[in-house]
């Protein structure tokens, strides 16, 4: 099956980078990560909330709200 993503310009460059140290491409990673997500039965590594203390709303019980908002909790 194809699928087609987007990412962001400079996260991709960024990890073709890496994956080219390991002698890989981003379809055989993204195949692996899914493997991953299969055996695990959950997403595999930590996602955590942006704990920054400088904040000054509470994100205590703030959901994700969508794929963007995560992603900005994946960069801080």
């Amino acid at each position: 099956m194809k699928v087609n993503v987007e990412i962001n310009n400079e996260d991709y460059k960024n990890a073709n980078e890496i994956l080219e140290y390991f002698n890989l491409d981003m379809n055989i990673y993204l195949n692996l990560a899914i493997k991953q997500l299969i055996i695990n039965k959950g997403i595999p590594f930590e996602i955590k909330m942006n704990t920054n203390n400088n904040q000054k709303e509470n994100i205590e019980n703030k959901p994700v709200e969508d794929n963007n908002s995560l992603f900005d909790m994946l960069d801080s």
